[in-house]
């Protein structure tokens, strides 16, 4: 079909997620697109991710350190995190000097924090940092001896586990990733608008901001961050999975028309109610834990409707 009419494509204005994105693109359509370009729109890097920096308001990065030293104050971490740091600049794996003049980074939105204390002034990376570069490391089987495969197992699991930690908290997640669930589902609501009228999109759902414009467009790829889609799935309130999810995952919004909606939600007026919205993560359809105001809980999939309604109820930032 008519790649541009039907495709949009949205990534963070970094190199590895415009770089998947175009590789996700030549799978896609192996035979090009008939002399038509793709366009790529990578101008709205803070919108896509749970922490951009600055964080989009005072409230988010108050509460987020609030939680952090929680999650700290529960004994979670210890002195792991200075001491892999320290292990990679004793075997020169991480030039400093380097790093800050060519603002290489190893996480989204995260930066190099202060020294480690006593009279050691390197830096100590941040989780996101670690885990990035130990997982290169262990791949090409080059851990530095004083490190172990355990170590390097640690640093994930309590790199995710703190995301999960963070972004599980109700307030934290609408604070956060409000913004990016609230644009998903204006676009669900377009399409959908669409689908059963044949015409425009039309309409407002109160779901815009003006910033990342909703589009009915049947297929839309967001290439953005893992970070981006742990805190969509802690947004939406879908199960996670018990680890960090690995590359290249892929977490799937889909909206069906079901045929039976009106019929059943005959009661409700709204076009929304004929439609479905299901999840999907890896090709693994995901359920709802707490469900949208207990609407879809249990069930791994919710109708537009509800799902719009609980999207409009979030929390803007104040």
């Amino acid at each position: 079909g008519d790649a541009k009419r039907n495709l949009r494509v949205i990534t963070t204005d970094m190199a590895r997620t415009i770089l998947s994105a175009r590789g996700f693109l030549a799978g896609m359509f192996p035979d090009g697109t008939g002399g038509e370009e793709v366009g790529m729109d990578a101008r709205h890097t803070s919108y896509l991710i749970p922490d951009p920096q600055p964080r989009r308001s005072e409230d988010q990065a108050t509460l987020e350190a609030a939680i952090v030293e929680q999650w700290e104050a529960e004994g979670n971490g210890g002195d792991l995190r200075a001491r892999v740091s320290n292990a990679l600049y004793d075997h020169s794996i991480v030039d400093v000097e380097t790093m800050l003049a060519e603002g290489i980074s190893f996480g989204v939105g995260e930066d190099l924090s202060d020294g480690g204390g006593g009279d050691d002034p390197r830096p100590v990376l941040q989780w996101g940092q670690l885990s990035e570069i130990l997982k290169c490391l262990e791949v090409r089987d080059r851990l530095p001896p004083s490190l172990t495969k355990a170590d390097a197992a640690a640093v994930k699991a309590h790199t995710g586990g703190r995301w999960f930690y963070l972004l599980r908290h109700e307030r934290l997640a609408e604070l956060a990733m409000g913004p990016m669930v609230r644009w998903m589902v204006a676009n669900a609501c377009a399409a959908a608008r669409v689908d059963a009228t044949g015409a425009g999109p039309g309409g407002d759902d109160g779901l815009e901001d003006g910033i990342l414009l909703p589009s009915p467009m049947p297929l839309q790829l967001v290439s953005a961050h893992d970070s981006t889609l742990i805190g969509l799935l802690c947004a939406f309130r879908l199960e996670t999975p018990p680890e960090w999810p690995p590359y290249a995952s892929a977490l799937r919004m889909d909206l069906y028309r079901n045929d039976e909606g009106e019929a059943i939600q005959k009661e409700k007026k709204s076009t929304y109610a004929n439609y479905v919205v299901r999840f999907s993560l890896n090709g693994r359809r995901l359920r709802f834990v707490l469900g949208s105001d207990g609407k879809g809980e249990g069930k791994d999939q919710i109708t537009l409707s509800d799902l719009r309604d609980w999207a409009k109820s979030l929390r803007k930032e104040p």
